[in-house]
């Protein structure tokens, strides 16, 4: 009986030592990189199917005549670009997207740099309310990316109850390639609920080849109950722009070099 239980003690000494060292390859519930994570390696690529997806290269130059280097087309997927830059680098009236989503839900893009593309990010589901009192939410979360010198926006998301925050969205537009409209956003945001806090939008340009339009800093092209804090805007014909007068309210706010900082919503203050 005594050698039973010496050997059962060994047997499970040993599989708490295995299941440890599996726990270590992983790096935690909260580690980075393989074997915590699905490796996005081929591109342009097609994430279809839910889980957490990550870079495992840290520079990708991938120009693209058109289309989409990345696409998602499963709901509940976080896609980690665990510190890497995507390069789309397009030229002429090219429509490059950098990573695009339709109709998804529960979709998490963060911590990594895109750059060249027409829009940065492209996230579109379909807005309707299920009843005149309940709407669906489509948890939508873009934080901590870099989107640099996109040539329409930086970002685009329409989806209700979403979350846009700690983004920097650098130059903005300013290209002279033919076929481009004028017209430049930093971020174009539509969707109840939704909530913009902490970004850095700066030096947001008209696109040069036919001449006119404006540029935003964020545009919110519909909703309401927006909460919009703490956002800096630099170098924009609009600051924060909401057609719709009642979208939501905004404080903490700074603006430099903004010709119309503020239009709609309700100011609580602490905005400049």
């Amino acid at each position: 009986m005594n050698a039973f239980k010496i050997g059962m003690a060994g047997v499970l000494a040993i599989a708490l030592t295995i299941a440890a060292a599996r726990i270590a390859a992983a790096g935690g519930p909260t580690g980075w990189g393989y074997p915590s994570c699905l490796p996005v390696t081929a591109f342009p690529a097609n994430i279809n199917a839910p889980g957490v997806y990550c870079l495992g290269f840290k520079y990708i130059d991938f120009p693209l005549p058109k289309g989409v280097l990345i696409t998602i087309s499963s709901d509940n997927v976080v896609f980690d670009l665990n510190g890497a830059t995507l390069d789309g680098t397009p030229k002429g009236n090219a429509f490059s997207y950098g990573i695009m989503a339709y109709n998804r839900r529960n979709v998490t893009i963060r911590n990594g740099t895109l750059r060249g593309f027409n829009y940065g990010i492209y996230l579109y589901t379909p807005l309707g309310y299920v009843n005149t009192r309940v709407r669906p939410s489509h948890h939508i979360l873009v934080e901590n990316m870099r989107l640099i010198e996109n040539r329409t926006s930086g970002m685009y998301v329409i989806a209700y109850d979403s979350v846009i925050r700690k983004n920097h969205i650098i130059q903005t537009g300013g290209s002279a390639d033919p076929g481009l409209a004028a017209s430049t956003w930093g971020m174009i945001v539509a969707g109840d609920g939704t909530r913009i806090l902490d970004n850095d939008i700066t030096n947001t340009h008209v696109n040069t080849a036919y001449g006119g339009g404006t540029t935003t800093g964020i545009y919110l092209a519909g909703g309401l109950n927006f909460t919009i804090v703490n956002n800096r805007i630099n170098e924009a014909d609009f600051g924060i722009y909401g057609g719709n007068g009642n979208w939501g309210k905004f404080r903490d706010n700074v603006t430099t070099a903004v010709g119309v900082p503020f239009t709609g919503g309700t100011n609580l203050g602490n905005n400049n």
